[in-house]
C-alpha cells in the first residue's frame, strides 16, 4: 500500500514540475507598458492644424514585434514592428500596403508615410502619445 501511495506521490510531483517547466516557455514582452490595445481618441495633422476625433473606433494593437491597426470588425492592418526603448522610438512598416492608395487608407490612423517611425512622446498604464512628422496620435488604453 505504501509503495503505491509512493508511486502516486511521485507521479503527480513530477506531472507537477514538467507543467511548470513547459508552462515557462513563453515568449515574454519587452515593450513594458506599450504592448496591448490602445483606442485613438484624437489625431493632430500638424501638417494643416487640424484636430480631430476619429469618426470611428479605431485601434492600435501592438505586441513583441507586431502591429495592428483595427477597427469595429477587426484587423485592417498588420505590420512589422521594432521598438527602441533607450531612444523612445518606434518603427512600423505594413509590407503589404505599399500602394499611394493603400498609404492613404492609412491617414484614418494618422500615419501618412509607410514605413513610419513613431516618436513615444509619454505611455503611462492609460495613456499612449506617439509623434510622427505630420501627426500626434493621442490613444487611451482600450
Amino acid at each position: 500500500m505504501k509503495s503505491i501511495l509512493n508511486n502516486i506521490y511521485i507521479t503527480f510531483l513530477a506531472t507537477v514540475l514538467m507543467t511548470g517547466i513547459l508552462c515557462g516557455c513563453r515568449k515574454a514582452s519587452h515593450n513594458g507598458k506599450l504592448d496591448g490595445q490602445w483606442q485613438i481618441m484624437k489625431i493632430e495633422n500638424l501638417l494643416t492644424s487640424e484636430e480631430k476625433a476619429p469618426e470611428n473606433r479605431i485601434y492600435i494593437c501592438m505586441n513583441l514585434h507586431v502591429v495592428q491597426l483595427s477597427q469595429v470588425g477587426g484587423v485592417v492592418y498588420s505590420g512589422n514592428m521594432q521598438y527602441d526603448k533607450d531612444a523612445g522610438r518606434l518603427s512600423w512598416d505594413f509590407p503589404y500596403n505599399k500602394t499611394e492608395d493603400s498609404v492613404k487608407a492609412l491617414n484614418e490612423w494618422g500615419i501618412y508615410t509607410n514605413p513610419v517611425t513613431l516618436s513615444v512622446e509619454s505611455v503611462t498604464g492609460s495613456t499612449l502619445v506617439l509623434r510622427t512628422p505630420e501627426s500626434i496620435i493621442t490613444c487611451r488604453r482600450f
